[in-house]
């Protein structure tokens, strides 16, 4: 398992859908794509000045990410969605040598 940042800007069709589901039925939906992963929403984060949004997500692998990129796709966001494995202090100390 390893830890992964997923950064997207809501398109306008994303902010439409958002208003009619609301924050937290995305993130029930967000989880539930995730569990069919094997994985799991750490937290999910909105940033309401441009509507977007920050998901840490804990899964199997780089590989698991797809279809998660799959609904970045889905018309709900704007180009340039990003998928990043991040690093707790405790796996870089690790990694370190520490």
């Amino acid at each position: 398992m390893g830890y992964f940042a997923l950064t997207a800007s809501f398109s306008p069709a994303g902010i439409t859908a958002l208003r009619e589901m609301t924050a937290t039925r995305m993130k029930a939906n967000l989880d539930e794509v995730a569990e069919k992963l094997g994985g799991r929403v750490v937290d999910l984060y909105f940033k309401a000045s441009n509507l977007s949004l920050l998901a840490i997500l804990d899964l199997p692998s780089a590989g698991s990410s797809g279809p998660l990129l799959q609904l970045m796709a889905s018309g709900a966001f704007e180009a340039g969605a990003d998928m990043m494995r991040v690093e707790t202090s405790e796996e870089l100390d690790a990694a370190l040598g520490g």
